[in-house]
């Protein structure tokens, strides 16, 4: 669980990101789709960073350490599940 707590006006610009589906106090729920993309565009060799913020994501308001943290989580779901 993260230890950034969104605002009103934050959840709201996350939640007009087409690649997000939900937004909560605590928490981001992401697209599969976008999940997808972003796992195959790190192993191309983009950096986690630049793939949240190609796709339109507000590091500030994530945190610089969100898009490290989904992606490791992404990829080890997606070697076991595909």
């Amino acid at each position: 669980m993260s230890k950034i707590i969104f605002n009103e006006f934050q959840r709201k610009q996350l939640e007009n990101n087409p690649n997000v589906n939900h937004v909560s106090d605590r928490s981001i729920s992401y697209k599969p789709e976008f999940k997808i993309a972003a796992i195959k565009e790190n192993q191309n060799g983009k950096g986690p960073m630049d793939i949240f913020i190609e796709h339109g994501f507000d590091l500030d308001i994530i945190g610089s350490e969100k898009p490290q943290q989904c992606l490791k989580r992404w990829r080890k779901t997606y070697e076991m599940y595909g």
